[in-house]
């Protein structure tokens, strides 16, 4: 015998977001490939902040965020500054530098990416002790974290010798360990990273050690990929990761070198190498990614980007392939900004006439966008698209972690970006992480430009107030269901697969549940969309 119990909710597909960690986890080295915890290469893309003491308001969580939903970065870098001469860690504030470090980290764990903490400095075998103490107390703090990887010499320069960097690292590295003994660690080498032979010809004496490369595009071209080469397949087949590149001259400004840039990309696509590109900052240099005008809070539009800062928000978005990349996107209820897709096809982002935001442009027979929200209560969502467009026509088709729920038709509003509210479908959204995709349909190009999307929650009060008793009487293996109020049931179980559809009317209706096993849901269709989980216990 059966005993069914019966709530009140509303129910749609359960999904679960994949993260850059969710997929890869903690990282290692294998050989001479950083690979993830399933042995597969993992190649991460993303930015470096600008030094922790120049710029510090773009360390914030706002900023990160932004990053991973709008440029679908996998990865972002903190280079704190460490020489007293340069105003960080070591003189005025240790406190002040750790703090933005751990802002920053934090939000990249709160996103599911990954984080560089970076010793930002040419000449840090000059500090040991005190490189070993801070690392020490990063890899405790953070050793739960596969999201945190440790770069521990920023760019040891010219007059520095490998032995010196060497010493220093086989210090540092078992202050790690000791704390944290799975955690990727980073090692730079001499002439800010370019003197790859000499880790490869004599690696450091520790495990799970990559080496750093870093260039900039238009001053180091085929011969410093020539020296990669030779020492990712030297005897001792070293890893390399390039925490820091440019698209312009080694001085950080001159020329942009799209060209030779893409060239670098493709290099390091190949060989699976991740990488990060220099830097979130707006200070007058070609290789910074923004313009005196972008919010160090992130929310930027296109004026906002660099020619640096165009291409490479380009190079990362159509290269991260983490379709959940984001783990709290939008939450609902709410109102999504349109123009923050986390994946998108044929569409462009444009910055508003009036006023600082952007909108989704370039709309077209064919294109499409998604975004990921995160829904806080189980429900029935009232939908309404803000959209503007000169002329008539145009239909979104909508669908929630790939099952369709239903279309909305738009009708011109005189101007492209005369604003307009009209009503979507109501979607079926479970508790969690979810995709929202639209299909943009119509004549030709043209056909819309769209502003924001809102989701508002429905209640049986807020449609018509609806008791359980008057929606249906639970016996033994069905459920009873009051005619008038749907037009169709859905049996569905704890996954959401359906097991039995039965349609309804307006005379009462009972629903069998002989084929339900365990926790189900019994979705009610029509007017007042309601869902009723029940449970069958033996």
């Amino acid at each position: 015998m059966r005993r069914l119990t019966t709530l009140l909710t509303v129910f749609a597909g359960l999904s679960c977001a994949a993260t850059p960690v969710e997929t890869h986890g903690w990282l290692s080295v294998s050989g001479n490939k950083v690979v993830d915890e399933h042995g597969n290469p993992a190649a991460l893309r993303g930015m470096s902040l600008f030094w922790s003491q120049w710029y510090s308001g773009f360390w914030n969580a706002d900023m990160v965020s932004w990053l991973v939903k709008d440029w679908k970065v996998s990865l972002v870098r903190c280079p704190m500054a460490i020489e007293s001469n340069d105003g960080g860690y070591l003189e005025p504030d240790a406190d002040a530098e750790v703090a933005r470090v751990e802002t920053v980290v934090q939000a990249a764990i709160d996103h599911g990416i990954y984080a560089i903490i970076d010793w930002h400095e040419e000449n840090a075998f000059n500090h040991t002790a005190q490189a070993s103490a801070f690392f020490a107390r990063m890899a405790e703090k953070y050793a739960a974290y596969p999201n945190v990887l440790f770069e521990i010499y920023n760019e040891p320069n010219d007059k520095v010798s490998w032995w010196q960097v060497k010493q220093y690292a086989e210090q540092v590295i078992p202050a790690i360990r000791a704390k944290n003994p799975k955690a990727l660690v980073i090692v730079g080498n001499p002439s800010w990273d370019q003197k790859l032979m000499s880790p490869a010809d004599d690696p450091v004496a520790a495990s799970n050690v990559a080496y750093t490369l870093h260039f900039y595009a238009a001053s180091m071209k085929q011969w410093l990929r020539d020296v990669a080469n030779q020492a990712m397949n030297s005897s001792n087949r070293i890893a390399l990761f390039v925490t820091e590149w440019g698209t312009c001259e080694s001085t950080g400004s001159g020329y942009m070198d799209a060209a030779e840039s893409g060239t670098w990309i493709d290099w390091m696509e190949s060989n699976g190498i991740s990488w990060a590109n220099w830097a979130i900052d707006p200070k007058n240099e070609s290789c910074a990614a923004l313009n005196a005008s972008a919010s160090s809070h992130g929310n930027w539009g296109t004026a906002d980007l660099t020619a640096s800062g165009s291409f490479v928000r380009d190079q990362i978005r159509k290269r991260n392939n983490y379709t959940d990349a984001v783990k709290d996107t939008f939450a609902v209820p709410g109102t999504i900004d349109a123009s923050m897709t986390s994946a998108a096809t044929g569409t462009q982002v444009e910055a508003d006439s009036v006023g600082s935001g952007n909108h989704l442009a370039y709309i077209d027979d064919g294109t499409s966008a998604e975004y990921l929200i995160k829904a806080a209560q189980a429900g029935s969502y009232a939908t309404k698209i803000l959209a503007a467009g000169a002329k008539d026509g145009g239909t979104i088709a909508w669908s929630i972690d790939g099952k369709s729920a239903g279309t909305t038709a738009l009708t011109g509003t005189g101007a492209w970006q005369n604003w307009q509210r009209t009503d979507g479908p109501a979607l079926q959204i479970a508790s969690g992480v979810h995709t929202l995709h639209l299909d943009f349909q119509g004549t030709g190009t043209g056909l819309f430009n769209l502003k924001a999307i809102d989701l508002a929650l429905q209640t049986p009060s807020s449609v018509e107030r609806v008791s359980l008793a008057q929606v249906a009487q639970v016996g033994s293996g069905h459920v009873r269901i009051a005619g008038g109020l749907w037009n169709e049931a859905v049996l569905l179980d704890a996954q959401g697969r359906e097991i039995a559809r039965q349609g309804l009317g307006s005379e009462a209706a009972v629903v069998d549940l002989s084929g339900l096993h365990g926790r189900g849901f019994l979705h009610l269709t029509g007017r007042n969309a309601l869902t009723i989980p029940v449970i069958s216990v033996r």
